[in-house]
């Protein structure tokens, strides 16, 4: 029996430990929007794949689709460029990343929203001032939103410094159409 191998660029969301040596590893994918593949005795020390999974990391992943779920059969970098995930735990990224999961709830194709995701990754990680971290979330989250279709006219929030430093001045009324938008939604966040 054959079996088809996809490949796609991923962000890695979360990692669960399954068993005494595999992961259920959560991924946002390009082609694929959100799936879990199972990531067998990839705990194991000889295994290959245990130094590419790590959370908030951008990698190329082989699967393969089985009756009930992906199955990881390879992973490497994304690329020499991508954001050190160990920088991007301690900037607003993993908020980001918890929005999308939740938002994107089918597999389905994404790759506008999965380009947007590692731009402000690497934006982020380009940012010679800090305190720009919260305008870029917000300008992040309005950029999702629209991309998902909770929200009109993000073209107007560019992601640059000038907009970061400048968007907070507006944070209150912004922050509250954010909530309205995801009320709309119907999740709990």
């Amino acid at each position: 029996m054959s079996y088809t191998i996809y490949a796609t660029q991923a962000c890695i969301v979360r990692i669960i430990p399954q068993g005494e040596a595999s992961f259920d590893v959560v991924f946002f994918t390009a082609d694929f929007g959100k799936i879990t593949a199972r990531a067998q005795s990839a705990r194991e020390l000889r295994s290959t794949m245990r130094m590419f999974l790590v959370r908030y990391g951008f990698v190329t992943i082989n699967l393969v689709r089985g009756k009930n779920v992906w199955r990881l059969t390879g992973i490497a970098g994304f690329s020499e460029h991508a954001p050190d995930p160990s920088y991007l735990t301690q900037t607003p990224f993993p908020k980001i990343t918890r929005l999308i999961e939740q938002l994107v709830t089918n597999e389905s194709d994404q790759q506008e929203l999965f380009s947007y995701l590692y731009t402000y990754a690497c934006f982020v990680r380009s940012l010679t001032d800090t305190t720009c971290l919260e305008g870029s979330e917000i300008i992040a989250v309005i950029h999702i939103l629209t991309m998902l279709g909770y929200w009109n006219h993000s073209e107007e929030f560019l992601l640059n410094e000038t907009s970061c430093k400048t968007i907070v001045e507006q944070k209150k009324e912004l922050i509250k159409k954010i909530n309205e938008s995801l009320d709309v939604s119907q999740m709990n966040f």
